[in-house]
């Protein structure tokens, strides 16, 4: 099993990759912040594979 997180401040892009990813029956999302900083939180609990993440530079 492939666990997954995603940070990503979009609800419904979010949501939509999570219906995607999920279609796979060997992948579960376990964790979706809507930012980097409540992400890092979230990972000192969830133990994920993979981390999906927006990163924009300003």
């Amino acid at each position: 099993m492939i666990f997954i997180t995603i940070a990503e401040d979009h609800i419904s892009l979010s949501d939509g990759l999570k219906v995607f990813l999920e279609q796979d029956s060997n992948i579960e999302v376990i964790g979706n912040a809507p930012n980097g900083k409540e992400m890092l939180e979230m990972l000192q609990y969830l133990k994920p594979k993979v981390v999906l993440t927006d990163i924009t530079c300003h």
